[in-house]
């Protein structure tokens, strides 16, 4: 008896110590306690997030150069295919993501909801952030672009090995011990804009049907990637949760990738492929976006035009999306201001229908985002099974 109960203690103790649910209790305990929490303080907490995610901006690019170069390097001669295949899946992942949207979008009975724009509220002061500016130039997409050119044609094995071990380092022992501090300085900013308060009391049903359709999409996913296995399927996305908890509370896809790599290489068969495929799809594979898009905008034509588009012109739209994903940024808001111009002009959008749109975007945004990050998972789970099937049949030969 007495052993059975230090042996439950123990994994007690190891399930506190896991990231998430550190995440989780002190984001309950500020919920709990903010009301004691002074304005100057509440101000601290959303620097010091604001801070961490200026550091985690920094590294991440140096990171992703490391990852995909060693990667596409131990790929060898099938490092042009897996490219490829990356573009091509990408392509129509968020293709029949959008289109999904769509399908959804004619399920939904939302006659009872008054659109209207919403005003945002003030956000808490930043009163310090990293002194340095990071340059244009400087941007995961191009990191991506370096280490795929390392990759192909840098021979120095043992560099890439070295620069490998010093991104793990920077990831392990500097990010990750970040992210907890980074997302309770970002749900205390949430929490004064009372972000949450109004997407439930204006548009409750709906985000509730949206998010109900996003998880059973990505439930799709994991499924086939698992073959059809249950019980691999719900070990899969349990691998994924910390990942996708840190998203929800943070709404920042780009910072939440070390532990989206992390998550996501439990699942892998390959530990390296998550570290290569997540840094490259993180920006233009988006399930969440791609079906809150298609799903808002069918449903605000609804309210204001009285009928849904015709098909046509959603296939288009969606074929118009998908390609525009590869010049997306993964960032708050980064792949709306350049949705919202196609959608003006296929859908006849006015000022007031895209105010609308931005609106109801602002308050989806951390279920978007979160929803992301988990289908990220599922779909690097996939394309690692799809990337095997195919170099077997090529290479077979």
């Amino acid at each position: 008896m007495l052993f059975n109960m230090i042996t439950f203690l123990k994994k007690f103790l190891v399930f506190l110590k896991t990231g998430y649910v550190q995440i989780l209790f002190l984001v309950f305990f500020y919920i709990l306690f903010s009301h004691k929490v002074s304005f100057h303080q509440k101000n601290l907490l959303f620097s010091s997030s604001v801070l961490i995610k200026d550091i985690i901006s920094l590294l991440i690019p140096i990171t992703i150069v490391s990852y995909i170069s060693f990667t596409v390097r131990s790929f060898g001669k099938k490092a042009s295919l897996l490219i490829l295949l990356i573009f091509l899946f990408e392509l129509t992942s968020n293709f029949c993501s959008s289109v999904f949207g769509v399908l959804w979008s004619f399920l939904f009975r939302g006659d009872h909801i008054t659109v209207s724009s919403m005003q945002e509220n003030s956000s808490l002061e930043i009163i310090f952030r990293l002194p340095i500016s990071k340059p244009s130039w400087y941007s995961c997409d191009k990191g991506v672009v370096l280490g795929i050119i390392l990759g192909l044609f840098f021979k120095k094995n043992d560099f890439l090995i070295r620069y490998k071990k010093i991104s793990e380092f920077l990831i392990t022992k500097i990010i990750r011990r970040l992210i907890p501090i980074f997302v309770v300085g970002h749900f205390a900013n949430m929490h004064h804009k009372k972000i949450i308060n109004d997407a439930f009391s204006n548009f409750g049903f709906l985000i509730f049907f949206l998010f109900l359709g996003m998880m059973i999409y990505i439930f799709m996913i994991y499924m086939i990637a698992n073959e059809f296995k249950i019980t691999k399927t719900l070990l899969s996305l349990k691998n994924m949760l910390p990942a996708w908890i840190t998203s929800l509370t943070t709404g920042c896809s780009l910072s939440t990738m070390p532990l989206t790599i992390e998550c996501a290489s439990k699942n892998m068969q390959n530990s390296s492929f998550a570290k290569s495929m997540i840094p490259t799809t993180t920006n233009i594979q988006q399930v969440g976006d791609s079906i809150m898009i298609s799903f808002i905008c069918s449903f605000i034509y609804k309210k204001y035009f009285g009928v849904f588009p015709e098909i046509k012109l959603w296939l288009y739209f969606s074929f118009l999306m998908s390609l525009v994903r590869f010049s997306a940024t993964a960032v708050v808001g980064g792949t709306i201001f350049i949705v919202l111009p196609i959608a003006e002009k296929i859908f006849n959008f006015s000022g007031e229908m895209a105010a609308v749109f931005l609106s109801i975007n602002m308050i989806l945004d951390p279920i978007v985002t979160s929803s992301n990050v988990l289908g990220n998972g599922g779909l690097c789970q996939l394309m690692e099974k799809i990337f095997g099937f195919t170099t077997k049949v090529i290479f077979s030969k």
